[in-house]
């Protein structure tokens, strides 16, 4: 018959193992073993709550976080998107016309200005408004024609080391 390590006498069968070791180690070798080796759970899922906006319970609008590869510089978030049923995992938004179920993971509460409501402009008659806004454009014009003026009067401008500096023309009103 084969010698089997304490290993085998610890973690399989007694009954599917026979051997003939007698070593006077083996019994309390294999006690600590047990005492000291118990069996982990493999399962090292978290029951941790994930965090909830509470404002997201009741708003009428939210965004939508875009989950896929996107290029560079581009938005992270879609909406702002109706809400029109909630549960405590998903909602149903709108989006272009089309009702679609999503998770509350991606969704963000949305703060809309209400549109409604006219602000009053303090102080400020709609008389003197409209007197400010033509004398704020004829400024305007005479920003433009003067720097239409300056740009022919401008010269080929040159580095330190003697080449020729082009800007683009539709940059040239704000170049000093």
């Amino acid at each position: 018959m084969e010698l089997l390590s304490d290993c085998h006498l610890i973690f399989f069968s007694p009954d599917k193992i026979t051997t003939t070791c007698t070593c006077p180690m083996r019994l309390p070798l294999r006690e600590k073993m047990r005492e000291y080796w118990q069996p982990i759970f493999t399962s090292a899922h978290s029951n941790s709550s994930m965090f909830v906006p509470t404002n997201l319970k009741s708003c009428s609008h939210v965004f939508l976080r875009v989950d896929s590869v996107q290029p560079p510089l581009s938005q992270n978030y879609t909406g702002p998107h109706e809400v029109i049923r909630r549960t405590d995992k998903v909602f149903t938004i709108l989006i272009n016309g089309r009702k679609k179920a999503v998770s509350i993971d991606r969704v963000e509460p949305a703060y809309v200005w209400d549109d409604t409501d006219d602000i009053p402009l303090t102080g400020i008659s709609k008389q003197q408004a409209n007197e400010t806004d033509a004398h704020s454009k004829d400024k305007t014009m005479a920003h433009v024609n003067k720097t239409q003026s300056q740009s022919n009067e401008k010269t080929v401008q040159k580095t330190r080391s003697g080449r020729h500096v082009r800007f683009p023309k539709d940059l040239e009103q704000y170049i000093t």
